[in-house]
């Protein structure tokens, strides 16, 4: 396979994830992009909002410590 098919093959699956993620199912697209990242419940559903096309504004709100920024920062 050549340097420019592997390129479209791997966007390809990266739009497929992104389209998954946007659905609700965000964890394929986590696992693909941070392999070693572990989520809680917490993170993966601010995650969800964040990429839901039906939620136009996410308002996180916890206890230092829990996550929130850095489930922000993948979601954004």
């Amino acid at each position: 396979m050549r340097k420019r098919e592997k390129r479209a093959a791997v966007l390809q699956h990266v739009a497929t994830l992104a389209v998954a993620a946007s659905a609700g199912d965000v964890k394929p697209l986590v696992e693909y992009l941070w392999p070693e990242v572990v989520l809680d419940d917490f993170q993966v559903d601010m995650i969800k909002s964040v990429l839901s096309p039906t939620i136009k504004e996410v308002f996180v709100k916890g206890n230092t410590g829990c996550g929130k920024g850095a489930g922000a920062a993948m979601a954004i």
